[in-house]
């Protein structure tokens, strides 16, 4: 039985949802978590909303969450 590897990122990926839900402290966290993951996407393809967006977290994206593992 082949155990499926672990997908490049993923880690950095659920550090960094870790880090924005502890400092954020959001009500509604699978929300919040959503729209994190849009803006994160946005950024990635460089279609971010706003500027707020785009500096707010493309500082904290690793390199690891690049266009290839997102």
């Amino acid at each position: 039985f082949n155990k499926p590897g672990i997908p490049e990122g993923i880690q950095d990926l659920l550090n960094e949802i870790g880090c924005q839900v502890l400092r954020q402290q959001p009500k509604d966290i699978v929300t919040f978590i959503s729209q994190l993951l849009n803006k994160l996407v946005a950024v990635r393809d460089g279609k971010a909303e706003s500027k707020s967006d785009l500096s707010a977290l493309q500082e904290n994206i690793p390199s690891s969450l690049s266009r290839k593992t997102l």
